[in-house]
């Protein structure tokens, strides 16, 4: 898997709009992509800065989505008179499920999805 992340350096009063503009109009033009695996978005309100991540199957699904990474990242700059800083990496270790852990979750329970990583950690320090 492979990850666009980009970095956002806006007012606090501006988080909630672009918020607003990522989930009604970037999200569903990426989401048509091939290869894409999905999106978060993570913000500080004490300090404006807010980051995207979006997800994908290949190195070449992340490569062909270039083009329009980079012109939502423009945008948002312009826009919302906003520094932004963009970068492309593999995915080398999450605990976040796949789609495909997705995709098991909603027909039937996948009982080794949480068997390792954070998930497990937290249970054994709250001593369930």
């Amino acid at each position: 898997m492979f990850a666009r992340v980009s970095r956002f350096i806006a007012s606090v009063e501006q988080l909630d709009e672009g918020l607003a503009l990522v989930r009604e109009a970037v999200a569903p033009r990426i989401g048509k992509q091939p290869g894409f695996e999905g999106l978060m978005v993570m913000m500080d309100r004490q300090t404006g800065v807010a980051y995207t991540i979006s997800f994908w199957k290949t190195e070449e699904d992340l490569a062909g989505s270039r083009e329009l990474g980079e012109r939502e990242a423009e945008t948002a700059a312009r826009d919302f008179d906003v520094g932004v800083d963009v970068g492309n990496c593999e995915v080398v270790f999450s605990t976040v499920p796949t789609s495909a852990d997705q995709q098991s979750l909603t027909s039937e329970p996948n009982p080794n999805l949480w068997s390792h990583g954070v998930g497990a950690h937290r249970e054994s320090r709250s001593g369930r």
